[in-house]
């Protein structure tokens, strides 16, 4: 029931107690449980006397028919689409099903237990940004998936300028920032035999359309696309289907020609290169150089050059 409640207040209109019970077929009692419980999960209702209740400025839902429909009949057939209103983690629900196709993803409206590097949290207001997860299997174990993360970003932040997103760059290993602020960032987890053959699950987060208020547990600057000004026509959804298309092919890509051909495209959106930088933790200073062939990043010190392997490590740009 919330879902249906949730589409009926997605409009942004005012919808009485009345309406609302008639149209969903239950008790004014059962409705007013269920907007309780939106508010418990953080969705905005806002509500007024003889006028009802309201979602202001209305909101967009993903939905996995719209989503679909903008596949390309080749990648449909070999795709398994799953669209959740809430979840722990996108990423570890793909990897808790069984393989259902050449391409398991998984979208949801909010993350309960969102997670980035370092165990980060991955803060999740309810559709507001985007939360996606890709699965597949690989073969040639975990020396085969070198720069993969890399190539994620480069795929991620092409498909955000083909939709007149301009200015997305990327800071080693796995964040895209625009305008000096984190828009998103990738994290990898495999399972399986790491030395002959594995299952990726990749996730994605971006940010939408959240605004200034859910900065509190964040540790950096940020921004979304909202705030710079850049939502897209067709929303969410649309996002949605030209990341999917834009991640698939992206890995097709790298299964069959590895990361060398996209090193000097993730150059080219470098955000630290020539910038003074320094590790978390280590604090090892210097310039930044870029990557080398295997995507590990190159900091030019007093010493020389000194190659900094993703891991556990962060960088920083220095003041």
């Amino acid at each position: 029931m919330k879902e249906a409640l949730l589409e009926m207040l997605s409009d942004g209109d005012w919808h009485s107690g009345e309406e609302l019970a008639r149209r969903l077929g239950v008790s004014r009692t059962a409705v007013w449980k269920q907007l309780h419980k939106l508010d418990e999960e953080g969705v905005p209702v806002e509500r007024a006397h003889r006028q009802g209740y309201r979602i202001v400025g209305g909101m967009d839902l993903l939905d996995a028919t719209v989503i679909a429909s903008q596949f390309p009949a080749s990648l449909a057939a070999s795709l398994k689409l799953t669209v959740l209103s809430s979840v722990g983690s996108t990423n570890t629900y793909l990897s808790q099903q069984p393989s259902g196709a050449t391409y398991d993803v998984c979208l949801a409206e909010q993350q309960t237990a969102g997670r980035g590097r370092r165990g980060r949290q991955w803060v999740s207001p309810f559709a507001q940004n985007l939360y996606l997860s890709l699965a597949f299997n690989l073969a040639g174990g975990m020396s085969s998936l070198d720069g993969l993360s890399l190539v994620v970003g480069v795929a991620a932040a092409d498909a955000l300028a083909a939709m007149g997103i301009d200015g997305v760059v990327l800071k080693w290993p796995n964040d895209l920032w625009l305008e000096r602020r984190k828009l998103g960032g990738v994290l990898i987890e495999l399972q399986g035999e790491l030395q002959t053959a594995c299952r990726v699950v990749m996730g994605l987060g971006l940010n939408v359309y959240m605004e200034p208020g859910n900065e509190a547990s964040i540790d950096q600057p940020w921004t979304s696309l909202k705030a710079s000004g850049l939502v897209v026509d067709g929303g969410r959804n649309r996002l949605a289907a030209t990341m999917i298309c834009a991640l698939i092919s992206a890995v097709e890509a790298f299964q069959q020609n590895g990361f060398a051909p996209w090193r000097e495209r993730w150059m080219q959106r470098d955000a630290l290169r020539d910038q003074s930088v320094y590790t978390l933790p280590g604090d090892l200073r210097g310039v930044g150089r870029g990557i080398d062939a295997g995507g590990a990043y190159r900091i030019e010190t007093n010493e020389g050059i000194e190659v900094v392997q993703s891991g556990e490590i962060s960088l920083r740009m220095d003041a």
